[in-house]
């Protein structure tokens, strides 16, 4: 008889735990891909959203608006650690609506904390509107600077002061790699003080 060549039942064995092993590294790799590619995806997300967060924040703070409603009614900026409620100009920032009562709190969501943004306008028939601004934090806290003795003194509290902060911080902290947000420090372009009727043209007070 000639002789034949062949492969023993080992051999076939060998081979095909190799090609198992070959097989599951494959699928290793390809699930690590998919978990770098979700992540990456999500780290984006959340840079994008903070990024916009702070651009919208910077813009509706930065036209802080001196007017009371009316006799009697809110003050045009009170400030707390945990909340803050403002007069501002939403035009600035949303292109429409005008003069509108913005409040900025805090809401646990999943043991995280969120910048909530609440909004309406001053005058005519508009309801508020509200909506989560970011979220995943561990911390956020807002805080007012004054000048006093050429010295920037800050406090997390500002409530029936007849004047602006001198300057308006938002500080937020992620877990790691979670996101980020740079110290955002706003200084009101209006300098009036806030029970004033503020009059655009002359860039003062009426009756302040």
């Amino acid at each position: 008889m000639r002789n034949q060549a062949g492969y023993s039942l080992v051999e076939l064995a060998i081979v095909l735990a190799l090609l198992g092993l070959i097989s599951l590294a494959i699928a290793g790799s390809l699930q690590f891909g998919a978990r770098v590619w979700e992540r990456t995806e999500q780290e984006i997300a959340a840079t994008e959203t903070a990024r916009g967060s702070h651009a919208l924040l910077g813009t509706l703070l930065s036209h802080l608006y001196p007017r009371a409603a009316a006799e009697g009614s809110e003050t045009a900026f009170d400030g707390a650690a945990d909340r803050m409620t403002f007069l501002t100009d939403a035009s600035s920032a949303y292109g429409a609506g005008g003069i509108a009562r913005v409040t900025l709190s805090l809401k646990k969501v999943r043991g995280a904390v969120a910048l909530v943004l609440s909004h309406e306008a001053e005058e005519g028939a508009s309801s508020a509107q509200e909506e989560v601004l970011f979220g995943g934090a561990e911390r956020i806290a807002f805080a007012y600077a004054e000048v006093k003795d050429g010295a920037v003194a800050w406090s997390d509290a500002w409530a029936g002061k007849t004047s602006f902060p001198a300057l308006i911080r938002v500080r937020a902290a992620f877990p790691k790699g979670a996101g980020t947000w740079p110290d955002l420090i706003v200084r009101p372009r209006i300098d009036r003080a806030p029970n004033c009727i503020f009059d655009p043209v002359s860039f003062g007070c009426r009756n302040g």
